[in-house]
């Protein structure tokens, strides 16, 4: 008798595989976007001509509130080891001039703010001067405040990533 009639594996109902459907590259391929179950982009870094990891950027829209960010989660992955998180989207919610604005967490708590939609590719636009990107990112509209900023160049070691020339 072979496992499968024995220990077939089982799944919920509502299990869906990760799928990697890629959509689009962008940046020499340093950019990827994925479409499937669970949409995200990956970024990869590279410094000086060398590969120092990946951001893995996922796509969840918020549906208790029905904003979407395009961002959800931020993880970094240096080498070959496990994913660990940067940052996460948390409330969202219109501020004084009715830009959307969300709370930006770090695994110790609140950070700042970012605002607009398509964060993903801001992130993108900041490592990759890729007309693409940068049609995208300006179509949401997106930016994070002085405080996330601070922050993500501190845990990506890329000090300076946020200077404009």
């Amino acid at each position: 008798m072979s496992k499968q009639e024995y220990a077939p594996i089982t799944h919920h109902e509502i299990y869906k595989p990760r799928g990697e459907k890629l959509i689009a590259t962008y940046a020499g391929r340093h950019v990827r976007e994925y479409d499937s179950f669970d949409p995200r982009l990956v970024i990869d870094i590279m410094q000086n001509g060398d590969y120092l990891g990946k951001i893995i950027a996922d796509n969840f829209t918020l549906f208790e509130n029905g904003i979407n960010t395009h961002l959800d989660r931020v993880e970094f992955i240096r080498g070959h080891h496990k994913a660990r998180l940067i940052f996460g989207i948390g409330n969202s919610t219109l501020d004084e001039d009715g830009v959307v604005r969300h709370e930006v967490y770090s695994p110790d708590g609140i950070v700042g703010y970012a605002y607009g939609d398509k964060l993903d590719f801001y992130l993108a636009s900041l490592l990759y001067d890729d007309p693409k990107i940068l049609e995208k990112a300006r179509a949401g509209e997106g930016r994070f405040d002085e405080k996330v900023q601070r922050y993500l160049e501190q845990e990506l070691s890329l000090p300076g990533l946020f200077k404009n020339p």
